[in-house]
């Protein structure tokens, strides 16, 4: 079977191939633009996680994000990765990179973790630092990275362009190059899951987010989707294909979409993905029952965020107007 006939078996079946697991929602770092609930002594147990990595696994599940919060703070971290090893998952882990010594690179690299994710908010240890509120968390990322590339870990840079640290983002790239490590840009500033919008504040303007587009379409050659007949496509994949369980285990449609669709400690992943309500009601969904979305002049340009449309507006449904935002100013860029 070629990769297309998989990828559309997958789709068509409601294959849930990938999924982040949120260990923790505790951090030893305070940023600003931190979209997590608040910690509490609730998480799961060691056998409950690897209860349900068994669950993923035979549910299908390939590709296993480990995510937090700070994963590496779970005391159980080293049995829950030596689990994620042992049922194949192909596994990435979100780390803010300060817990990372070279005995950790090391063994991250033993487990053949598929790659790490470090957060990188500014090219200078002023920015980054003023972000996360920890003095010295700039140079314990940037030791990370080089430890992990060293150890032989395919390293992602993940950098949320905001207004604190956009004057940095050319720098923020030759630093990621210099390291050996991937970066990933992205302009996206999500609400709290909360739906608490302070977060919002620290987006970048107009002026820079054209400059940003910019830049993009300019390096990158990128071009504009052409116009194309959308009506029957699903809104994204989330609950679908993806999904997120908390560390409560709760199961979400997305991490970006913090909607309880089922509980496992009450229910089987099996029963929830395939016999939620709500789930049966994203999925039926088409980009055609947006009406305002999809008969936008804007959609050419507009990577709709279903996740946005929730922690903005109150559900998935809705529109997006961060994600109109940015579509036409991309619409300006473009077609300039």
């Amino acid at each position: 079977m070629i990769l297309g006939d998989l990828d559309k078996k997958v789709k068509e079946k409601n294959i849930p191939v990938e999924a982040a697991f949120e260990l923790t929602w505790r951090c030893n770092l305070k940023c600003i633009l931190c979209y997590q609930f608040p910690p509490d002594n609730n998480e799961l147990s060691t056998n409950e996680v690897l209860d349900i990595l068994d669950q993923l696994h035979d549910a299908g599940c390939l590709y296993l994000s480990l995510t937090g919060g700070e994963p590496l703070l779970r005391k159980d971290f080293w049995e829950i990765a030596g689990h994620a090893r042992k049922r194949t998952f192909a596994v990435t882990l979100q780390s803010n990179g300060t817990l990372i010594t070279p005995d950790v690179a090391q063994r991250i690299h033993e487990h053949a973790f598929m790659a790490v994710h470090i957060s990188l908010l500014g090219a200078s240890e002023a920015t980054h630092d003023s972000i996360t509120g920890i003095q010295g968390s700039f140079r314990k990322a940037m030791d990370a990275a080089s430890m992990l590339a060293t150890a032989g870990t395919h390293v992602v840079m993940k950098a949320t362009l905001m207004k604190q640290n956009f004057d940095e983002f050319h720098d923020m790239e030759a630093f990621a190059k210099n390291l050996g490590a991937e970066l990933a840009l992205s302009p996206v500033v999500f609400p709290k899951s909360t739906g608490e919008k302070t977060p919002a504040l620290f987006r970048l303007d107009d002026d820079q987010m054209r400059e940003f587009y910019a830049y993009r379409f300019r390096e990158n050659q990128t071009e504009i989707a052409p116009e194309r007949d959308i009506s029957t496509l699903p809104l994204c994949q989330f609950g679908r294909t993806d999904c997120c369980i908390n560390p409560h285990g709760k199961v979400y449609p997305c991490v970006a979409v913090p909607l309880e669709v089922g509980d496992l400690k009450k229910q089987k992943f099996s029963a929830i993905w395939e016999h939620s309500d709500i789930l049966k009601k994203i999925r039926c969904a088409t980009m055609g029952d947006l009406v305002e979305c999809s008969k936008c002049s804007l959609l050419p340009s507009c990577v709709r965020c279903s996740g946005m449309a929730f922690l903005e507006e109150g559900s998935v449904f809705s529109v997006p107007h961060e994600c109109c935002r940015m579509a036409r100013i991309m619409e300006e860029v473009t077609r300039k």
